[in-house]
Order: C-alpha cells, then structure tokens, then sequence
C-alpha cells in the first residue's frame, strides 16, 4: 500500500480538514430539506397517520433495519480488514454510523468523508480507505439490482427484467473481476472524446478497488448485500401493507 502513503502528508492531511469542514454545508442543507419536507407535508397529519401503524410490528421493522445495518456494517469490517486498516471496532462503528449522516449530501457524496474520520481516529491514511467507501456502492447497486430483477418476476414480462437485471450484475461483477476485459473496455474508452481524457483517472480509480472488489471479496459483500437490503425491504412491505392492505 506504499502508492497510499502520501495521503499522509501535511498538504494532503491539509486538504482533507477543509474536506471535513466543507461537508458540514452539505449536511447542514440536506438536514434542512428533510425537515422541509415533513413540515411540507404537515407534521400533524403525520402524527396522525403514524398513530395508525400497528406498534406490533416495530420489532419487526427495527429488527429488520437492524439486520441490514449489522450486515453492512459486517462488509465494511471486512473491507477494512482486507485494506490494512487497523481500527478499534468501536470506532470503526461510530465512523460507519457517522456516514449515514453524510450520506444526505447528493450522490452520497460526502461518505467519502469516511477516510478522513479513519484517518483522525488514527486508522491511517484516508486515501486507503476510499476503495472500501466505493465498494460498499458498487455491491449496495448491485445487491437492489438483483433483488429489483427478483421482485420483478411476478409481473409481465417479469422475466425479461430478471434476465437482463441479472446479466447485467453478472456482466459487471466479470468486468470488476477480470482484468483483461477491464483492460479491454479502457481501451475502448480512451477513444471516446469525452471520457478518453478521464480514462487514466478510471483506471486508477480501478486499480485501488481491485483488492476489496476482488472476486471472492466481491461475491460475499455482494451475498450480503442482497441479504440486507431484502431485509429492509421485507420492513418496507410491512409498513406498506399495515398501511394499504389490498396493495
């Protein structure tokens, strides 16, 4: 990981505190906007329609979340441990409970923010961490698209999703996996007019994820992400059918 290490200069070190103090505008914002839209949609109707949710099934519902946090926060340990990153788990909890706050910045954008709570915690560079932010999107995107392909199979045409929501998780986990066919499509990247210039950065970008998204790590985080959030959305479909029973 020496290619990581100038992460860890003043400089770098210097622009990773503006980082941290630049996120504080975006997570002030989304704040804002949440609370925008409950006020928007009128507090006391929804008092009113919470009052109607059946409190026996709350335990199932946060025992549901729970399962989906606990197995994602299982894939982010694991993603530290494969990256070199030594951290207390306590800390590496508060750090992973902290990014769902900075999630509300568009894109999710502000997770990235991680690597510098890591790196002030004392869990070295925050650039080593990056990879392990970015493959927690990779397998979340592709763990919903599998569970969209399943839950599509009920309808019409149900079955033509699947297939191609399915091949095209399987397309990606080979192009994430295979570095030939990865070499393969930057090459035919680097030809595009637009993002041929960009395509060094890609590449880059590709070569720091290949150790948390390789093929054996890439299929377990993805295992588990399916499994979590199909937990999430069995919670879901509960508070949905409490709510529209004939739905």
């Amino acid at each position: 990981m020496a290619d990581l290490d100038p992460a860890a200069s003043p400089e770098s070190g210097a622009g990773l505190e503006r980082l941290g103090r630049r996120l504080l505008v975006p997570l002030v914002l989304g704040l804002l906007v949440g609370a925008g839209l409950v006020w928007s949609a009128s507090p006391r109707a929804l008092l009113v329609s919470l009052r109607k949710l059946d409190p026996a099934l709350l335990p199932w519902v946060f025992g549901l979340s729970l399962v989906n946090y606990g197995l994602r926060f299982l894939r982010w340990e694991i993603y530290l441990g494969r990256l070199g990153v030594e951290l207390a788990r306590v800390k590496s909890l508060g750090v992973f409970l902290v990014g769902f706050l900075l999630s509300v910045t568009p894109g999710k954008a502000g997770e990235l923010g991680k690597g510098w709570l890591v790196r002030e915690l004392g869990g070295g560079p925050a650039l080593r961490v990056v990879p392990a932010v970015l493959a927690e999107r990779v397998t979340d995107l592709l763990g919903v698209l599998v569970l969209i392909g399943v839950g599509a199979l009920p309808f019409r045409g149900g079955a033509w999703i699947t297939a191609l929501l399915l091949g095209a998780v399987a397309g990606a986990v080979v192009a994430l996996t295979w570095r030939p066919l990865a070499d393969f499509a930057f090459r035919i990247l680097a030809r595009l007019p637009w993002i041929g210039p960009r395509t060094p950065s890609l590449i880059e970008l590709y070569n720091r994820l290949r150790g948390p998204l390789s093929p054996g790590l890439l299929l377990g985080a993805l295992a588990l992400s399916v499994v979590a959030w199909g937990a999430e959305g069995v919670g879901f479909w509960l508070v949905v059918r409490a709510y529209a029973p004939d739905a």
